[in-house]
Formats: C-alpha cells, sequence, structure tokens
C-alpha cells in the first residue's frame, strides 16, 4: 500500500470549503512493470469504494462521465541488480557542488522550501532512494514545480538528493522554521530528469543569472537558456531535447511560451500573455 507525496515550489492553497471533508487513500500495484520507464497507469477504485444511496457502484474519477477513467504518468526506476543507477549517482555527485538549470528549489517539504539562482553552489551530502514511495514530480527546472498547470508525473521509488543549505540568500522561500534532518534539506526526482536538472560546473560569467526570469535575447546561446529558464518542462530525456528546434516552456495557460533555435542560437521567442 502506497500513498503519494509532493514536491513543488509553489505554495499549495486548498480549492475546497472548509465544509467539505478530504481523505487520503493509499494505492497498490499488483506487480512492477516487466521494464523500467514511464507508464500510462489507470486507477481503479476497489469493489465498494463508493455509491448512490440507491447502491450503483460509482467509479474512481469523473462521475460526470460514466465512462471516464483517471489515468497518470508514472516513472519506475531500473533499481534491480544492485541499483547502478543509484550507485552512479553516488559516484558522481555525493561530496561535490551541484548547480540547478533556470535555479534550485530545496528543503524539508512540507515544513520549508528556498529558492536560489543558478550560481549558488549546492552541496551534496548523500543521494539515496526512497524505496516504495511514491512522489508527484513536474518537468522543467524545480523552481517552478508544485503548479498544477503544468505538466508533472508520479515516480516510483524516486532519488532524493541530501544537501548542506547554501550560505547564499534565498531568492525566495516558504514555510516557518527551517530545521534540517538527517534526510534534508534535499531535492527529491526521478533517475532521468538528474542531468536535465543539474550541473557540476557553475555556469559562465558571460550570462546573468543572479534573478530568476532574465530575459531571453536573440542570438542567445542554447546553453545560455539552459541556465536560466532550465531545459523545457517536456517528457523527454536531455539527448531528445537539445536536438528539437522548438523548445516548449508550459507552466499553464498563462505563463507558456516558445523558443526557436537556428544553429544553436535563440532565432525566435514568444513571452508569455499572463492571466487575464
Amino acid at each position: 500500500m502506497l500513498q503519494a507525496h509532493r514536491s513543488g515550489a509553489w505554495p499549495r492553497r486548498s480549492a475546497y470549503p472548509a465544509s467539505f471533508r478530504r481523505a487520503v487513500h493509499g494505492v497498490s500495484f499488483h506487480a512492477p512493470p516487466g521494464r523500467p520507464g514511464f507508464y500510462r497507469v489507470a486507477l481503479q477504485a476497489e469493489p465498494g469504494f463508493a455509491s448512490t444511496r440507491s447502491g450503483s457502484v460509482l467509479p474512481y474519477g469523473d462521475w460526470s462521465r460514466a465512462d471516464a477513467t483517471l489515468h497518470f504518468n508514472m516513472w519506475w526506476p531500473h533499481d534491480t541488480y544492485g541499483d547502478s543507477s543509484l550507485a552512479r549517482m553516488r559516484r558522481r555527485w555525493v561530496g561535490k557542488n551541484m548547480y540547478g538549470f533556470g535555479g534550485i528549489a530545496l528543503g524539508c517539504q512540507p515544513k520549508w522550501l528556498n529558492i536560489y539562482n543558478a550560481a549558488t553552489p549546492v552541496r551534496v551530502r548523500a543521494v539515496v532512494r526512497d524505496r516504495g514511495q511514491v512522489e508527484e514530480l513536474w518537468t522543467g527546472t524545480t523552481v517552478h514545480w508544485g503548479n498544477d498547470a503544468a505538466r508533472r508525473f508520479f515516480a516510483m521509488s524516486p532519488l532524493r538528493f541530501i544537501v548542506e543549505r547554501p550560505i547564499a540568500k534565498p531568492l525566495g522561500f516558504g514555510g516557518s522554521t527551517q530545521r534540517t534532518s538527517e534526510r534534508c534539506p534535499a531535492v527529491v526526482l526521478a533517475d532521468w530528469q538528474v542531468s536535465e536538472m543539474f550541473s557540476s560546473v557553475p555556469p559562465p560569467k558571460s550570462i546573468s543569472v543572479q534573478n530568476i526570469g532574465t530575459p531571453l535575447r536573440i542570438g542567445m546561446s542554447r546553453a545560455d537558456v539552459v541556465w536560466l529558464n532550465g531545459f523545457p518542462n517536456e517528457f523527454g530525456d536531455r539527448v531528445a531535447l537539445l536536438s528539437q528546434r522548438v523548445w516548449a516552456y508550459d507552466d499553464g495557460p498563462g505563463d507558456a511560451y516558445h523558443v526557436t533555435f537556428r544553429n544553436g542560437r535563440v532565432a525566435a521567442f514568444t513571452k508569455p500573455v499572463g492571466l487575464p
């Protein structure tokens, strides 16, 4: 029996009225899939989950549509045979600094969260796998995680990068007491996201990353765009994304924009229209 946890940089406010009763339900899987990777999972309710007053069974999903079934994107890691992925991450990162593309959000969730710019060195204390846990995660730079309008997925047994709290002053923060523990501050993410989130070297001094949201410029290199805004929040590995001519940053209807590249440099870009 599993429960999904949530990672994110955006504060989450309840959308339910005070009189609305909420419940947390566990989720169980019959067996792991045969191969690691992304899967489209249909959520099915156990018999007797819900029914009408007349006794008719109600499925888990959109009750206004009888044929509707909730589907989720889920990631399973390659964590068998000694978990070579975890061992590789430990060799590469433990005891070293990492820098977040587009900035980095870290903390002891849900108690507190800090956001730092891309030039902030973050020392990695340990890398562990949260086995048996399901985490709700987002694509793109971690500073934009938590937006329900953006692309997100669920990761089975994600990686936890336990870090030292940076000396630098954060650009933004949430929560009150900033106590640490053996498991945090940390960043939690899926194995495939690491190369799209972190660099072992700082950004070049030729670009300013002191503040998040620095405007793009025509002629800017693709690498500079990554340092300023992170990789696009799409489902795809680093190699596939670097081969794309157009990058789509989609954090919701008011925050979507595109960047077009030609010969490795920005040829055109759109701007978010904002919310009405």
